[in-house]
């Protein structure tokens, strides 16, 4: 009998495969939980000092999640938005300041601070994205949900594509060997 590998062999190819596997892993966990499938992690909160002028946050919460994948994947959301300012005149001139410009466009996340004194705006990015269908269930909204959740997700995105392409070049090669056409 052919011994194809010797010890030392076959142990590199189990680290080389169990590597892999690791990486596969980590990839795959990190698109499954960016995607709101698990629960994310905590994070710091924003640092809010005198100088801010306008506070800017956004909650939400997420009414009757059941055990199904589309009550998961969809949930039913309900959010609130809160702006806060140290006084009236603060947030006049704050919201009018940011909704003036094109200040308001740098406002992303789940919190955000506004200082009038410098115009900086300091953010806290949301570690967990919902998608929340906001029309009617349509083709075209069907497309955009589809279009954000796989631009979220690229290595899925990729193993898809790939996937697609593996398919299509079967079929392909399976038509050509079919057809009779041979190389000559």
């Amino acid at each position: 009998m052919l011994k194809i590998f010797d010890e030392e062999g076959s142990n590199w190819l189990h680290g080389y495969v169990q590597s892999a596997k690791e990486t596969l892993s980590s990839l795959v966990s990190g698109a499954v939980s960016r995607a709101s499938f698990l629960d994310a992690n905590k994070r710091e909160d924003l640092p809010l000092t005198e100088a801010g002028t306008l506070v800017l946050a956004q909650g939400a919460q997420i009414d009757g999640v059941g055990g199904s994948w589309r009550s998961r994947l969809l949930p039913n959301v309900s959010s609130t938005t809160v702006v806060v300012a140290p006084s009236t005149e603060h947030l006049a001139h704050s919201l009018t300041e940011i909704l003036s410009g094109s200040l308001w466009q740098q406002f992303v996340g789940d919190a955000a601070v506004y200082t009038a004194e410098d115009g900086s705006i300091s953010n806290r990015v949301s570690e967990q994205i919902m998608l929340v269908p906001t029309a009617a269930w349509s083709l075209q909204n069907i497309r955009l949900i589809a279009a954000g959740w796989l631009s979220r997700n690229t290595v899925i995105y990729l193993g898809i594509l790939l996937g697609l392409l593996t398919v299509l070049t079967a079929l392909m090669q399976w038509a050509l060997r079919s057809s009779g056409v041979r190389e000559s």
